[in-house]
């Protein structure tokens, strides 16, 4: 008997999970005939590394590693039958577990494996990936609904010339986010304050990945451009200015940014903007975007169509009276185990002072009745 990555499969055909979700799935095995079989297990793990110089376990962290066994043996007699056999699986991912990728500097790999043990013999295995993808919760998705447009203003410097000005660049994204395979459109604002004519405008996405030992040291950074897309020629005179439109259409295959233990992925937009003149330097402006794989729902709360109406007390009662103290008394609130009591607050008090300092251990003895002593009082509670 053989088993491939298609015994595993998952419910509906699914391909992507997201962090918390239930992942369900049925294992399907055909034995051609009888085999004696000890137990089949489904092991559901995941975990990362990132590679550094040769070495293949630079860094390693370990989300999860769960075994469920879908048969075991009760004794050594137990057999499989010849034929199609199929046994269910679920398990639920953690919360807050980073997306999936991989690089040759390193990777985040979710899978489960599908065992099955045979006495005296080898164990046959397979595994099948499980694709978890990023996303965003309500607080993040909160916070990038109040992202405002960025402003940039950089120098024009001349290799010969000195300073020839000042440009101002500001840009904003119809998305707040952006998501693999669909279009964005990049509204920019340009300002040329400088002594140069502004020529052309070009627009870069860019990735940048950190890769960490498990010591938490930056090993390896990997900047890779992802996309380019110029726009056609323009003339901004100095002491003009015009707004240029972009429309970037995200890859299918790129990666959503994260921040993991060992690992963080982020992207950022590079704006060029191209001067007239000999050996003027391009005037470059970096604007960090989110990309995730998958747009988040808010949920909405269903509104009252009218509103609560609250029984009306015709004879109020004091609380006083409920606790047989004064009406005068003022309460104050305090709060106990967890839970808010109301505490009797008389700010009236009197102050008592002692005249005597109480009586010594030898005058105790010279009593008529004394205190009982010690063995005593053990003795009495023997009887």
């Amino acid at each position: 008997m053989q088993l491939t990555p298609d015994n595993i499969e998952f419910d509906g055909n699914q391909e992507r999970f997201k962090p918390g979700e239930i992942v369900r799935g049925t294992v399907s095995l055909n034995a051609p005939r009888d085999y004696h079989v000890t137990a089949i297990i489904c092991r559901f793990k995941g975990e990362a590394r990132t590679r550094w110089n040769g070495m293949p376990r630079a860094g390693y962290w370990h989300y999860f590693d769960k075994e469920k066994y879908l048969f075991y043996a009760l004794s050594q007699q137990t057999h499989m039958a010849a034929g199609s056999h199929r046994f269910n699986f679920t398990y639920r991912l953690p919360d807050n577990i980073p997306p999936s990728f991989w690089s040759r500097f390193g990777d985040i790999k979710y899978l489960v494996e599908l065992s099955v043990v045979r006495p005296g013999k080898i164990t046959i295995r397979t595994q099948k990936m499980i694709k978890v993808i990023g996303g965003l919760d309500e607080f993040d998705w909160r916070d990038l609904q109040n992202r405002r447009s960025q402003i940039y203003s950089l120098r024009v410097n001349g290799s010969l010339f000195g300073n020839l000005g000042r440009i101002h660049y500001k840009s904003s994204l119809d998305h707040s986010y952006l998501i693999p395979g669909t279009e964005v459109n990049v509204e920019s604002f340009i300002e040329n304050q400088s002594s140069r004519t502004v020529e052309k405008v070009k627009v870069e996405l860019w990735r940048k990945v950190q890769y960490f030992t498990s010591a938490r040291f930056c090993h390896t950074t990997d900047v890779s451009k992802v996309l380019q897309i110029s726009s056609h020629r323009l003339t901004i005179q100095p002491g003009m200015n015009r707004h240029v439109s972009h429309q970037l259409t995200l890859p299918d295959t790129i990666y959503s940014s994260f921040n993991s233990e060992i690992m963080t992925v982020s992207y950022f937009l590079c704006v060029i903007i191209s001067t007239n003149g000999l050996l003027t330097p391009n005037v470059d402006f970096n604007m960090t975007i989110d990309i995730i794989d998958e747009a988040y729902t808010p949920t909405t709360v269903p509104q009252v169509s009218a509103p609560l109406e609250f029984p009306t007390v015709e004879n109020p009662r004091n609380i006083g009276q409920i606790l047989n103290v004064a009406p005068t008394t003022l309460w104050a609130p305090r709060c106990r185990n967890n839970r808010r009591v109301l505490q009797i607050y008389n700010p009236v008090f009197n102050a008592y002072e002692e005249t005597e300092e109480p009586p010594t251990y030898a005058e105790i003895e010279d009593m008529e009745d004394p205190p009982p002593r010690y063995a005593e009082v053990n003795q009495a509670r023997e009887r």
